[in-house]
C-alpha cells in the first residue's frame, strides 16, 4: 500500500467515525504510526494511545488505560448518521506488563 493509499484509508476511517473521532482525539491530519494487523480489511493506525483499524463492516478503536489494560470500542458506520456503538469492552492487563501484587 502506498503512502497516499494509507492516508486515504486513515481519512476514510476518521470520516466514518464522525463525532466519535473527536471523542477519541483523532484528526484527519494526525501523525500516524503504522501497526500490523494483517487479517483486517485496512491497515492499522496508531495515533497517540489509540489504535484504529477496520475489519468487515466495523471500525475497532483500542485505547490504552495506563497499565490497567485497554478499552475496545466496536463501531458500525451508518450513512448520514453517527456510527452505532456495537460493543465496548475492557481488557484487563497490558501485554508485557507485570500486574502481580508485591
Amino acid at each position: 500500500m502506498t503512502n497516499r493509499e494509507r492516508t486515504r484509508a486513515w481519512e476514510s476511517i476518521v470520516d466514518d467515525l464522525g463525532p466519535w473521532a473527536q471523542a477519541f482525539g483523532l484528526r484527519r491530519d494526525a501523525q500516524l504510526a503504522g501497526t500490523g494487523r494483517p487479517s483486517t480489511d485496512s491497515p492499522s493506525f496508531l495515533s497517540g494511545d489509540v489504535s484504529v483499524y477496520r475489519a468487515d463492516d466495523l471500525i475497532y478503536v483500542h485505547r490504552r488505560v495506563g497499565d490497567l489494560g485497554e478499552v475496545v470500542f466496536m463501531l458500525r458506520p451508518r450513512p448520514g448518521a453517527a456510527p452505532e456503538l456495537v460493543r465496548d469492552l475492557f481488557m484487563y492487563g497490558t501485554p508485557g506488563a507485570d500486574h502481580s501484587s508485591n
